[in-house]
Formats: structure tokens, C-alpha cells, sequence
């Protein structure tokens, strides 16, 4: 239920989501296979956020949690989150947001 909600939030702020997983094994083949910008992982999957990293390089990790009450990022090339201020639907905003902007630099 969690996955179909975010997806379709994610869709909702005009995001292209091209992968949905709710396995590790899954999500690291995505990953790898199809190199996102951005990663949303439950909030507990720390250790998966990095193992996505590495696995893709570049790619922004998002921790989401079940409560929607904050978000959490693991910027590319970092090893420590940040957490964004706001409900997690401004944060989420603004972390696409701020994808869209880098895109459109490159």
C-alpha cells in the first residue's frame, strides 16, 4: 500500500517514476540497471541507501517515513543524511525540485 501511495505522490509532483521495488535484492538490480536521480527507501533502510550508492553512483537517496511526518536525504557522495525541513511533502517537493534544476544545468 505504501509503494502504490508514494508512487503516485511521486507522479503527483510531476516526478517520471521508472522503477517500483519492494525487495532489496530488486532494488539494487533497479538501481544498477536504471541509474534514477532519486531513490525512496523507508526510513529504516539506511543501510540499503548505501548499498544503492554504491551500486549506482549519483543517485540520491530519500528516506521516507511510514509516519509521512519528515524525510531524510543521502545526497550522492555522502555518507551522512540530512534531514529536510517542512512535512515531508514540502521536503519531498523540494528534493525533486532540486533534481529537476541539476537536469536541466547538464
Amino acid at each position: 500500500m505504501m509503494l502504490v501511495g508514494l508512487s503516485q505522490l511521486l507522479r503527483d509532483e510531476g516526478a517520471e517514476v521508472v522503477g517500483e521495488a519492494d525487495q532489496p535484492s530488486a532494488i539494487l538490480f533497479q538501481a544498477k540497471r536504471l541509474r534514477p536521480d532519486v531513490v525512496m527507501l523507508e526510513d529504516a533502510s539506511r543501510e540499503l541507501g548505501a548499498r544503492v550508492q554504491a551500486t549506482a553512483p549519483g543517485t540520491k537517496v530519500v528516506f521516507w517515513s511510514r509516519d509521512e511526518r519528515r524525510i531524510e536525504v543521502l545526497d550522492p557522495h555522502s555518507r551522512v543524511p540530512r534531514q529536510v525541513r517542512g512535512s515531508a511533502q514540502e521536503g519531498l517537493r523540494s528534493e525533486l525540485n532540486d533534481c529537476q534544476a541539476t537536469q536541466a544545468q547538464e
